[in-house]
């Protein structure tokens, strides 16, 4: 008799595990469940990208200069080396806009503007930024300097700052000339304060760096030419 009440309580509990084990399972699944229930109901915030716009400079000039100018990607500081939308709060702070970024590095941003401004201002034979074409007489490059939205006194801006360097290599790499080496800088008030807003902001003060910088190339090669 001993043999078979063992042999019962040995059943039993073998039957309660597998019920236990049931359950957990049950259990496992609900959770699964549950869990897909809450991300369908708050999905992954959007992720939202920007570049500038503004309207490319009219051809002003009445000459086309026998130059080819190569422009090339703009370093950055390593404060700004970065995607994503920044903002300055106080003194000394820096923080970012959540899912908010540039569609690309500032550097690249900055020169792939400037190339098609100079493209369009139209008095060089060529603008380029490869080595598709191996030969050319001039290069701009340079470094962001600041790329950012400043808040102070409850007034937003956006900060650009750039500096250029433009090299006359009409003699060669071995004898390239610096012709100069500039900062241009630039702030724009911010009306509409979201990221929208100051995607705009730094739009507009790149639009007026790029105006500024190609009067000066003009200037300073139209000089170079006729000394």
């Amino acid at each position: 008799m001993v043999m078979v009440a063992m042999h019962r309580v040995v059943k039993m509990l073998r039957k309660g595990k597998q019920m236990v084990s049931k359950k957990c399972g049950i259990l496992f699944i609900l959770l699964i469940l549950l869990g897909g229930c809450i991300n369908m109901k708050n999905p992954a915030p959007k992720t939202d990208y920007y570049t500038f716009e503004y309207p490319p400079p009219k051809n002003t000039y009445a000459i086309t200069m026998p130059y080819v100018l190569k422009i090339e990607r703009f370093e950055v500081s390593p404060i700004y080396d970065d995607d994503r939308l920044q903002y300055r709060p106080e003194a000394f702070k820096r923080n970012v806009f959540s899912h908010h970024r540039w569609r690309t590095n500032p550097g690249n941003l900055v020169a792939v503007h400037l190339t098609r401004d100079f493209t369009h201002a139209s008095f060089l034979r060529a603008v380029i930024t490869t080595e598709s074409i191996p030969t050319y007489t001039h290069f701009l490059t340079g470094t962001v300097e600041a790329f950012y939205q400043r808040v102070e006194n409850n007034q937003w801006h956006a900060i650009l700052s750039v500096i250029v360097l433009l090299v006359d290599e009409t003699a060669g790499p071995a004898d390239s000339k610096i012709l100069f080496q500039r900062r241009y800088s630039f702030q724009e008030a911010i009306s509409v304060k979201t990221p929208v807003g100051f995607v705009g902001g730094m739009s507009r003060a790149m639009q007026h760096i790029s105006s500024t910088l190609i009067e000066d190339v003009f200037n300073t090669l139209t000089d170079s030419t006729e000394s």
